[in-house]
């Protein structure tokens, strides 16, 4: 149960009637209303006094809604009975709890008897909002592909070599063509883009370098990374790119490996990986 204050924080001081109340009467007029709530509902009781002690069965509670001028209006009896009050009366603020009564009435408005929500109690989501049963995940244009299991060819130390993912695990969308090892963009949007690929199956000479880079379209678009070699087998760069783009429809991507140290390069699953995945219509 709440009690409320005014707005600076004053507790609402007990008052009397400066008028006699009437049975059936609409609005009271008190003494004062300092630390009232002006303007908005308050809990209040009514009952008259013998001395210092309350009379029996003078005790009414009510809700109504206190002005500057000292009069209560939208007088509403929540317990006890209506009768005559004197001037004098006592009348005093006292806990709330109009906010249960307000959850109640809410719940009352929202539910049917069976306690299923009216439909006119849920919010309409708009149309663009995304609902898991606006989304057909079948159609979502991705793919993830590998190079072939413990294949390692030659890599040219001259230039940039078209790493061959060949082995699908899935394309929804038909992306990549496993003759060419290019993936073609089905629709413009945001994309996620992975790549890696295993290069120098026994290591490579230090004072070279290793890289990948994602071609867009037969230029540069993104690059890894640049690796340099140990010399020995006990290190084997995988360099590694990922990003976020925005991708036209038709947009083709490849991923190509650089090492100035001729070796080889690929390495199946566990080294080599090119995914591509929508993320968001713009």
């Amino acid at each position: 149960m709440l009690r409320k204050v005014s707005a600076d924080g004053k507790m609402p001081a007990k008052a009397i009637l400066t008028a006699q109340k009437e049975k059936g009467a609409q609005s009271i007029s008190v003494s004062t209303v300092e630390g009232w709530r002006i303007g908005e509902v308050q809990d209040f009781i009514i009952f008259t006094t013998d001395g210092e002690d309350v009379v029996p069965g003078s005790v009414s509670s009510w809700t109504g809604i206190p002005a500057a001028n000292g009069d209560i209006t939208e007088l509403t009896l929540t317990g006890g009975m209506d009768i005559l009050y004197p001037i004098g009366a006592v009348v005093m603020s006292t806990a709330t709890s109009s906010w249960a009564n307000e959850l109640i009435s809410a719940l009352l408005v929202s539910h049917n008897p069976d306690g299923t929500l009216r439909g006119e109690a849920i919010p309409e989501i708009p149309d663009k909002s995304i609902t898991t049963d606006k989304i057909n995940f079948t159609s979502i244009p991705m793919f993830s592909a590998t190079t072939a299991p413990e294949q390692w060819p030659a890599l040219d130390s001259t230039k940039d070599v078209i790493v061959p993912f060949d082995t699908i695990e899935y394309d929804t969308a038909k992306m990549l063509d496993t003759k060419t090892y290019r993936a073609t963009i089905p629709k413009k949007g945001i994309y996620h883009i992975h790549a890696r690929c295993g290069i120098a199956s026994a290591g490579f000479n230090p004072g070279t370098t290793a890289l990948i880079r994602i071609f867009k379209n037969d230029n540069i678009f993104k690059e890894s990374q640049r690796i340099t070699g140990s010399g020995n087998s006990m290190t084997i760069p995988i360099p590694t790119l990922d990003c976020d783009a925005l991708l036209e429809k038709g947009d083709v991507l490849d991923v190509r490996a650089r090492c100035t140290d001729s070796r080889n390069f690929g390495g199946g699953s566990s080294q080599s990986e090119f995914n591509i995945r929508f993320v968001a219509e713009v």
